[in-house]
């Protein structure tokens, strides 16, 4: 196959894609849930940070048994609310991972429709040949 017409097929690919013929941008939703994502990762990171410092500025030895009852049942709300932030940071990463993979795999297949294409017109050239 000639030089000049791979040049060609790429330059339509190029146009395709930049034209917007060929839907290779992410969706509305998609655009959502990575924000989401991101938004999650940090909150996340944020709140777990945050609760697990101010557990560990609890007093707990000092006061009455009382105050020390109430002050270990605080440190342990807040280091449960630390490990709960964790899993918002998973899910945030997750939806996330999800949405930069689908705008990569959908640019994969259209890539593999072109080469494809490419494949059987060069299939197709040389049965003609012989």
């Amino acid at each position: 196959m000639s030089n000049a017409t791979d040049n060609d097929r790429i330059e339509r690919f190029k146009a395709d894609v930049a034209g917007g013929q060929t839907k290779t941008s992410s969706s509305a939703g998609e655009m959502v849930g990575a924000v989401l994502g991101i938004v999650l990762m940090v909150v996340g990171i944020v709140l777990s940070f945050g609760m697990y410092i101010q557990s560990t500025n609890e007093g707990v030895g000092k006061g009455t048994t009382n105050e020390i009852l109430i002050a270990q049942m605080n440190q342990n709300q807040e280091q449960t609310l630390a490990i709960a932030a964790v899993g918002l940071i998973f899910v945030g990463a997750a939806l996330f991972l999800r949405s930069a993979l689908m705008r990569f795999w959908r640019f994969w297949m259209l890539r593999q429709l072109y080469q494809n294409r490419a494949d059987l017109d060069e299939i197709v050239e040389a049965i003609k040949l012989r």
